[in-house]
């Protein structure tokens, strides 16, 4: 899942939430997304050992909480935030968890 996927589910910019998890390990780049070049990311067998999980498949489904294609690109369309990993982190006070 790419970063911009990630935000759009939570509703809100990701990218401070998701250096965090990957400098704990919990999830790690699996690849770029090839239409759009997006860095996709996995979870790590270190986030399923600390959630208490056995696999992937024990994770709730996600398809309810993804946000319509149409949604998300009128989002765009009214000025969403910018997904740029290098961009100032306005994320740094939000501390829950996607």
């Amino acid at each position: 899942m790419s970063r911009s996927r990630v935000s759009a589910v939570r509703g809100v910019n990701c990218d401070g939430v998701m250096r965090t998890l990957l400098q704990r390990g919990l999830v790690g780049e699996a690849g770029t997304e090839p239409e759009t070049g997006a860095i996709l990311y996995r979870t790590t067998n270190y986030f399923l050992e600390r959630m208490g999980l056995r696999g992937l498949d024990e994770l709730p489904e996600l398809a309810p909480f993804l946000p319509e294609a149409d949604a998300i690109e009128a989002e765009t369309l009214e000025g969403a935030p910018s997904f740029d990993p290098d961009a100032p982190d306005t994320d740094a006070d939000d501390k829950t968890e996607f």
